[in-house]
């Protein structure tokens, strides 16, 4: 992103004296004639200055020049993490990029101080200086701070003139250089994991609630996958801890050994493992070792092996491997008996192959 420094001055008749980061090595001037530039920077020790090297930019390139360009990492869903302001350190999700303006709408968990009710004093000022996060959803808004201070507006809500939506989230509109693209851990976005959560949820409510004898609600898979896509959530674009153990076995998805299977013999460093494969065409199994990267790598399991599921949705939850999936997913059913699994299939569940271990259950 494009980064100007500005030094205003009306001496030698220079209104401005700035650096723009794409351009290393130019100093930029801002004069009323081609003169009065070359005289500053004539006097300027650290300016190497003749009229040779010295030009004027064309009109034309003003906007261009003076205008940030967008950084390749902010594109919409994107998470980014906000620069200064009562947001500094925030995580945030992409909403909207608006090329008029150059701003950039972002979904953020709101930091909004608690309504004055049966709440000391002293620990009130002491949060309001920075509120904790948390979501607030258009219910508790009216409950906490009165429906005359809550305005309905499309998909969302205002409070006090700020906006929020529906999900809870308060929208953000900051300019490009406010925020930096990041790669958050699934952990870092639990709020916006549980806000997608609840979005597949409670149509699933309703459908119970208007169920009658005759007519049931159809019986869905509730899958990380529907969570990824509920909440416009980019599995590539999170960082995932590998769960690789020594002895694993792996199956290679990328590269030149793609389809290929090898045996963990070292732990994940770097981004990097290293494995151990048996040569196919080697009479005496010699066996091979090499380093591949852990995106190119990913676990194999077994019909009926028992697993825990670490990371998603279902983290915590223990159960029998069934079979694979598309897409790097396997099929995993909760750890009952045969007889109740078979009754109860809603409990068949899609996890990332990223997000098993493959512990024994003791």
């Amino acid at each position: 992103m494009r980064h100007v420094e500005a030094h205003p001055t009306t001496e030698h008749g220079v209104q401005a004296v700035f650096t723009v980061s794409n351009s290393p090595g130019w100093v930029y001037v801002e004069a009323l004639s081609f003169e009065r530039a070359y005289l500053l920077l004539y006097k300027c020790v650290y300016a190497v200055c003749s009229r040779r090297n010295i030009q004027n930019v064309d009109p034309t390139e003003y906007t261009s020049l003076l205008t940030p360009r967008w950084n390749p990492g902010i594109k919409q869903h994107a998470w980014i993490r906000v620069r200064g302001g009562l947001y500094h350190g925030d995580l945030g999700q992409v909403r909207n990029m608006r090329e008029e303006d150059g701003e950039i709408d972002v979904a953020v968990v709101p930091r909004v101080a608690y309504a004055v009710t049966a709440r000391s004093t002293k620990r009130l000022k002491k949060q309001d200086m920075r509120p904790r996060p948390r979501r607030i959803s258009v219910e508790d808004a009216i409950a906490e701070y009165s429906e005359d201070n809550v305005k309905f507006i499309g998909s969302g809500y205002e409070l006090f003139g700020k906006f929020y939506e529906k999900e809870g989230f308060r929208i953000l509109s900051l300019p490009r250089n406010a925020v930096e693209p990041v790669k958050p851990s699934i952990h870092q976005i639990a709020s916006f994991i549980d806000a997608a959560i609840e979005s597949i949820i409670r149509p699933r409510q309703d459908e119970v609630e208007r169920a009658t004898d005759n007519i049931r609600p159809e019986r869905r898979p509730f899958t990380d996958k529907a969570i990824w896509q509920a909440g416009n959530i980019i599995v590539e674009d999170l960082v995932f801890e590998s769960l690789l153990k020594l002895g694993d076995t792996v199956e290679i998805i990328g590269g030149g050994r793609k389809g290929m299977k090898a045996t963990v013999i070292n732990p994940v460093m770097n981004g990097t493992i290293t494995l151990k494969m048996k040569e196919r065409e080697s009479a005496d199994k010699t066996e091979t070792e090499f380093v591949e990267e852990i995106g190119h790598v990913r676990a194999v399991f077994e019909r009926g092996q028992t697993v825990t599921i670490r990371f998603g949705i279902f983290a915590g939850q223990s159960g029998i491997v069934e079979n694979m999936a598309e897409d790097s997913y396997i099929l995993v059913r909760e750890h009952h008996t045969l007889a109740e699994v078979r009754k109860q299939n809603l409990l068949t569940n899609v996890v990332r192959l990223t997000s098993v271990d493959t512990s024994k259950i003791t």
